[in-house]
C-alpha cells in the first residue's frame, strides 16, 4: 500500500491550480532534459503508459480506500519542480555519517537529489551473481535481468504515486542476488535531498531480485537537508523467489516540511 507521511505545509509556497496538470507540465520538462538514445526510448512506452494511467485517475482523495484517513490537499496545492542537478560542492563523506550504517562498511548508493553519485558511494567487489549498482546504468546497458522486472510488481495500475513514479523513471539502485548466493554485510541505499529554490519531488526507486535460496538485507535510507517543502515520492520492488529470504528496513529523516509516500 502506498503511505504519505504527512509534514506541516506552510505559506509562500508556489500554489497549484490543477494538480493534475501542472504534473503533465512537469514530465513534459522532465522528459526534455532526457537523452535522445536507445536506452532512453526503451523506457519511453513504458513511462507514457504509467504516466497515462495516472492522467486517467489523478491524485488519490479520502473515497480511495487506502487514503481515507490521509489527506493529500496540501500537496495538491503545489506545484513541484525536478530539484536542479547536485551542487558543485557535494556533501562529504564526514557529513554523511551520521546517515550511515554503524559496524564495517558494507556497500552503499548514494544518490543526491535523484541522481547516483559514484563518489559518495562504496561498490566494492561483490561475490559472483551479486550485483550492487546504479539502476541507471543497468538500463542503459540493457540489462535483460532488469527489463524483465522493472516496473512488474510495483502495481501502477491499483496506485497512483506508483505510476508517478514509474512516469519519472530514469534510474535508481539495483540490487540483485543470484542463487544460492548470501551477502555478508547489508546494502545501504541512502537518497539525500538537499536545499532548492522552491519546491521540489524525487522519485526513488529501488529493485530488489533475490532468486531462489539467496540471502539479503537492504537498508534504504531517506533523509533530507531541504527545510522547505518538497515530495518525495519512492517506490521499492521486491522480488522474492522461492526459498529466498530477505529483510528490508526502510529509514525516513526527512525534512520538517516534507512528504514522503512510499
Amino acid at each position: 500500500r502506498e503511505r504519505a507521511r504527512r509534514r506541516p505545509t506552510g505559506a509562500g509556497m508556489t500554489a497549484a491550480a490543477d494538480p493534475v496538470n501542472d504534473w503533465l507540465e512537469a514530465f513534459a520538462a522532465f522528459e526534455r532534459g532526457l537523452d535522445d538514445d536507445a536506452p532512453a526510448r526503451r523506457l519511453q512506452a513504458l513511462r507514457h503508459d504509467a504516466l497515462e494511467h495516472f492522467r486517467s485517475v489523478g491524485l488519490p482523495s479520502s473515497r480511495d480506500e487506502d487514503w481515507r484517513h490521509t489527506s493529500l490537499a496540501p500537496i495538491a496545492r503545489l506545484r513541484f519542480a525536478l530539484p536542479c542537478p547536485p551542487p558543485a560542492a557535494l556533501p562529504t563523506s564526514a557529513q554523511l555519517e551520521p546517515l550511515l550504517l554503524a559496524g564495517p562498511a558494507g556497500p552503499l548508493l548514494t544518490f543526491v537529489d535523484g541522481r547516483f553519485v559514484p563518489g559518495l558511494s562504496r561498490q566494492p567487489p561483490m561475490p559472483a551473481g551479486v550485483t550492487v549498482a546504479d539502476l541507471g546504468a543497468a538500463l542503459r546497458a540493457g540489462d535483460p535481468g532488469v527489463v524483465a522486472h522493472l516496473a512488474r510488481h510495483a502495481a501502477c495500475r491499483e496506485r497512483p504515486f506508483a505510476a508517478l513514479n514509474t512516469a519519472f523513471l530514469d534510474g535508481g539502485a539495483l540490487v540483485r542476488v543470484a542463487s544460492g548466493q548470501a551477502l555478508a554485510m547489508p546494502v545501504q541505499v541512502l537518497s539525500l535531498r538537499t536545499p532548492q529554490a522552491g519546491p521540489s519531488h524525487a522519485h526513488p526507486r529501488l529493485l530488489l531480485v533475490a532468486e531462489e535460496q539467496a540471502q539479503v538485507a537492504v537498508v534504504e535510507s531517506h533523509a533530507g537537508w531541504d527545510d522547505g517543502a518538497y515530495l518525495t515520492n519512492a517506490v521499492t520492488e521486491l522480488v522474492v523467489q522461492p526459498g529466498a529470504r530477505v529483510e528490508h528496513v526502510l529509514i525516513q529523516q526527512e525534512g520538517p516540511r516534507a512528504w514522503h509516500v512510499h
